[in-house]
């Protein structure tokens, strides 16, 4: 399967005005001659598959060493430029590196990225922007694998081989994070310039929720379709509702100072709001927490500016505007609670 392209890409080909053959040549012809240039400036230096050719699949078989990096995305931001006595993976800076000690690991690892090459549609888009990547050893063969999620790419290397350009999808990005952040390394972006510590400021909300919210002893969140009215956002037979919302992909989040870190994004959300709220309602986000018998579930709206709040027994008690600045933030850790949100 030829991978296709989903970004815009220009494609410079040489003016045929005025061109004339040295022999007789039909129409035909010119438009086969214009398809092979097409081709020829679609695939670049490197070869492109969907799959890992026998050499690197081998070594991800067999591999006995698997060291992770992560990589800042833009070589040519200022933070993405590697500075003296640093080192770079093909071009990257690297934020961090560790080998893996524990085999199982290592194996979920590698059994995701084949995952991802083996669900893919074959598209990629022009861009390449890698925060993640692997050097896998087995015996004296090396692969290194440099791969952008977001653009559906992984760059393959092998010593004394051409570079390989493979298709991927976007599905074992978020377990692949969380093996990531197991292991003590943060993808880029996952640290934001935002508080995560408890901001005692006044907020907006009754004292018993935010008392609920920042002592819960289980948190759960739900990625909802915003559009109830649309097909993909009916509810079914069988379909599970978040406040008459359809829930798309739910999960618990486990780590404490994950579900803390996202109380007090959402609470300060809620606290840097001008009071600015649009007429619409197209919740994304949900969250219930639990603390002993209390329950407080949250329905957010970060495009209208707008979040609901439930109290026992689900009774809307409260309503509240809130800020968009913190919803990337808060998309990456329901993205990393397996519960990725529609993104706008």
């Amino acid at each position: 399967m030829i991978p296709s392209y989903t970004g815009r890409m220009q494609v410079a080909l040489p003016s045929l005005s005025g061109f004339r053959a040295p022999y007789p040549a039909s129409r035909g012809v010119l438009v086969l001659v214009l398809l092979v240039l097409i081709g020829l400036a679609l695939s670049g230096c490197a070869p492109q598959t969907s799959t890992f050719d026998p050499g690197i699949a081998g070594i991800l078989a067999d591999a006995e060493r698997v060291e992770i990096l992560v990589l800042h995305p833009d070589r040519r931001h200022p933070d993405g430029m590697t500075g003296p006595g640093e080192r770079d993976f093909y071009g990257y800076r690297v934020l961090g590196r560790k080998v893996v000690q524990e085999e199982h690991v290592r194996s979920e690892l590698l059994d995701l990225v084949e995952d991802g090459v083996a669900s893919s549609d074959g598209e990629l888009a022009a861009c390449f922007h890698p925060r993640h990547a692997m050097r896998v050893h087995a015996g004296k063969e090396r692969a290194d694998l440099v791969i952008c999620f977001e653009c559906l790419t992984i760059h393959a290397h092998r010593p004394g081989h051409e570079r390989a350009t493979i298709a991927t999808s976007r599905k074992p990005e978020p377990a692949v994070s969380r093996l990531y952040r197991a292991q003590g390394l943060y993808i880029h972006g996952d640290k934001q310039t935002v508080t995560t510590e408890v901001d005692d400021s006044p907020v907006p909300l009754s004292d018993d929720v935010v008392a609920v919210l920042r002592e819960c002893e289980d948190l759960q969140v739900f990625a909802t379709h915003p559009y109830p009215d649309v097909s993909a956002g009916r509810l079914g037979p069988g379909d599970e509702a978040f406040h008459g919302y359809k829930v798309l992909r739910s999960g618990p989040l486990v780590n404490q100072g994950a579900r803390g870190q996202l109380i007090e994004l959402v609470l300060q959300g809620v606290r840097e709001s001008d009071g600015t709220v649009a007429e619409c309602f197209n919740p994304r986000h949900g969250i219930r927490a639990r603390r002993g018998e209390d329950v407080v579930e949250l329905l957010i709206c970060y495009e209208c500016l707008a979040l609901q709040v439930f109290g026992p027994g689900g009774e809307q008690y409260a309503s509240a505007t809130t800020s968009a600045a913190v919803e990337t933030t808060v998309s990456r850790i329901f993205d990393n609670a397996e519960a990725s949100v529609l993104r706008r």
